[in-house]
């Protein structure tokens, strides 16, 4: 009989970052169909991270809580040469979780990580370094990622994005795709400059000239006052609306519903994607 595993999931979670915390819902689902116990590292857990498994928010009582420990997924190899305040956060925490680690020689694997294509010596902070060779075994997304392998002397292979698997883990449309209205989402961040200016004017003319069409602007990463930071048009017509999404299974039933998204979101597109919906990215 194959014994039951406290696998601990570690990764960029609990930071209201939706594609992240995707992941992890996606990793402990799996975890458990398989009969493991998985148990969520979150610094800052939310009721949106209700998902029926158990979260931990110490490194050391998470460590003391598990057999093995699987990273990802995202880029945790993506070299980050000036970090904001949360992915320093981030990174004070994965430098601790290897220490823990190494001390009770626990396994480590990783699924779905990415990088930039960088060598080995090139990814900073140096801990992410460490991570790729404390690794028993990786899956990578990008395949421009896999010189690593023999870089660091571990054991892995290319695989594409968990995300992609979503909608086989979490139900989808909660709305009638007969309908006659067309459904667009919008989650589009746009930036100051001249050529983001003239973006979001011809985004305020498109959406205000169809009518016909429901147009329902997203926030997937809220800062910590809620600030929607996407791009929005006025909210004063009939067929605009905006939501913030941070439950992972909301942003899955949202992204199912459309008939198409328009985003600048790498896993917002995948998650949609993989219910079938059209992307612009």
């Amino acid at each position: 009989m194959t014994p039951v595993l406290r696998v601990g999931i570690f990764g960029f979670y609990s930071y209201q970052n939706l594609g992240d915390n995707v992941m992890a819902y996606l990793f402990s689902k799996c975890v458990k169909d398989d009969g493991h116990d998985p148990i969520v590292y979150a610094k800052r857990r939310s009721d949106k991270m209700d998902w029926g498994f158990k979260i931990c928010s110490d490194i050391k009582e998470f460590v003391e809580s598990v057999d093995v420990v699987i990273f990802g997924g995202g880029g945790l190899l993506i070299p980050r040469q000036q970090p904001s305040e949360v992915v320093e956060d981030f990174n004070d925490d994965l430098e601790l979780i290897l220490e823990c680690t190494k001390e009770k020689s626990i396994k480590l694997f990783a699924f779905s990580i990415g990088g930039a294509g960088k060598d080995i010596d090139e990814i900073v902070p140096v801990a992410r370094q460490e991570l790729i060779r404390r690794l028993n075994y990786v899956t990578l997304r990008n395949r421009e990622d896999l010189k690593l392998l023999a870089q660091a002397n571990t054991e892995g292979e290319f695989l594409d994005d968990v995300v992609w698997t979503t909608s086989r883990k979490i139900s989808g449309s909660r709305y009638d795709k007969g309908r006659s209205r067309l459904r667009v989402g919008l989650n589009i961040y746009l930036g100051s400059s001249r050529r983001s200016r003239l973006a979001k004017r011809i985004l305020q003319i498109v959406t205000r000239i169809r009518k016909d069409i429901d147009f329902i602007f997203y926030e997937i990463n809220p800062k910590k006052d809620g600030h929607f930071g996407a791009f929005c048009a006025n909210l004063t017509q009939d067929n605009f609306s905006s939501k913030i999404l941070t439950d992972v299974e909301d942003a899955c039933g949202e992204a199912s519903s459309l008939d198409l998204l328009i985003t600048t979101r790498l896993h917002f597109g995948v998650i949609a994607m993989s219910y079938g919906v059209p992307c612009i990215a």
